[in-house]
């Protein structure tokens, strides 16, 4: 749609103008396009000696020749190898989302707990049966990653810094719960501060390929 408006304004200044600024605006593309045909028929014919020496077997031809079907044959497993890389991004995402959704739940639990519906050691079997088996299966998953990019491989090692402080800290507060102790809850609190922390340094790497 560009080029065609372009050719559109183009063609109603033609149109508008004087017989001398058409020829003022022609002389800068015919000498274009003339250099073009110029430059295309040295090309042709650099090509066409270049062919000539192949097929004569001269030294430098046909190593011209071989460096130039190297380059190619290594451009093409490279752009294979790259292709075949982890994109790490999807399951970051996922980590994200985990950390959200599990927090939302266990909130919603305290709610019903402040309530008086849930006891202590029922807020703790929300921590066992619903919050630490879906970030044990992120960690999981990102262990199990392979061919991760160079680039990408912090982010990797920041989630699992990660995963391992949350799960640490919610064993500690299940704990707590189950005994009924307000000194282990501060303690589990300390942890999730740190956890946390470890979460806010985790980030989707950017597009590198």
């Amino acid at each position: 749609m560009i080029i065609i408006a372009l050719l559109v304004v183009g063609g109603f200044a033609f149109y508008v103008m004087t017989s001398e600024e058409r020829v003022r605006a022609l002389k800068p593309a015919l000498r274009f396009l003339r250099d073009g045909l110029a430059a295309a028929m040295r090309g042709r014919a650099g090509l066409r000696f270049f062919a000539h020496a192949v097929y004569a077997r001269r030294p430098w031809a046909v190593a011209s020749l071989g460096a130039v079907v190297a380059l190619m044959i290594a451009a093409r497993v490279h752009a294979v190898w790259v292709k075949g890389l982890t994109d790490i991004r999807p399951d970051i995402e996922r980590l994200i989302a985990v950390e959200q959704q599990t927090s939302g739940a266990y909130e919603k639990a305290v709610a019903q707990f402040r309530l008086g519906a849930l006891s202590a050691e029922a807020l703790a079997r929300v921590i066992h049966g619903t919050v630490m088996p879906e970030l044990q299966a992120v960690r999981l998953r990102l262990k199990s990653l392979d061919r991760v990019p160079d680039e990408h491989r912090p982010v990797l090692a920041q989630a699992d810094e990660y995963l391992r402080l949350r799960d640490e800290s919610w064993r500690l507060r299940a704990a707590a719960l189950e005994k009924r102790s307000m000194a282990a809850l501060k303690h589990a609190d300390r942890a999730e501060r740190t956890s946390l922390e470890a979460f806010d340094r985790v980030r989707v790497p950017e597009v590198s390929r």
